[in-house]
């Protein structure tokens, strides 16, 4: 019996059902028509698990429906991928704009020390927030939004960081942060403040934590 069959080319027994069928047609009849049938030799293809017809081996090519379904998920994962590549592309040309307009290209490590951290800090607080946020991309995906939201948002604390009121920087930052994780990671805005809330009380704790440790070390 043929790999992935449930009924008998031979005999027409069901596997599945255990009773004798009688679902054998002749070739005559069955070539050519539509259905679940096989084009080649008619066999009735239904209860198959895999696309090959046990009759006489022919390759059971997806209908115009499951094509368009293919070429929908092809056309949806390039759409999640693009959005992300490109906004990082935006923000890191636009963080090196604003850091030749700052004259900050001597402390390029350290900006780039501090990017890394938050990326780094930001996927540990994504990862805890699956528990209400539910599944939301896979976890390279997730780096790509990651990098492209703190590219963006880090080129704009630059930008209005000689700005002296301190609610305006934050409010700026803050509306970038939310917008692009919601568009990103396709959740509400406000699963998108708490997530960001959360990541700046994650951060300021570890700050905290490291500033102790270095007054105890010194």
């Amino acid at each position: 019996m043929p790999p992935g069959a449930r009924i008998c080319v031979s005999c027409g027994y069901d596997m599945e059902k255990g009773i004798q069928s009688s679902t054998m047609v002749e070739k005559s009849t069955r070539r050519g028509k539509r259905g679940h049938f096989c084009h080649e030799c008619g066999y009735d293809l239904k209860g198959l698990r895999e696309p090959v017809c046990p009759e006489c081996g022919t390759r059971i090519k997806a209908n115009k429906h499951e094509r368009w379904d293919k070429q929908t998920e092809r056309d949806v994962i390039r759409t999640e991928w693009t959005k992300p590549l490109v906004t990082a592309g935006i923000g890191l040309v636009g963080l090196l704009v604003v850091m030749g307009m700052r004259d900050m290209f001597d402390a390029a490590p350290y900006i780039a020390m501090f990017i890394g951290a938050e990326i780094v800090i930001g996927y540990a607080v994504l990862w805890i927030s699956f528990t209400f946020l539910g599944d939301i991309g896979t976890p390279l995906l997730n780096l790509v939004r990651l990098t492209a939201l703190y590219l963006v948002v880090d080129s704009l604390w630059i930008l209005v960081s000689a700005v002296p009121s301190f609610w305006l920087r934050n409010s700026v930052t803050g509306l970038a942060y939310v917008g692009l994780f919601t568009n990103f990671f396709d959740v509400d805005w406000q699963d998108a403040w708490f997530v960001m809330i959360f990541n700046w009380f994650v951060k300021m704790a570890l700050i905290v934590t490291a500033a102790v440790m270095l007054t105890n070390y010194l």
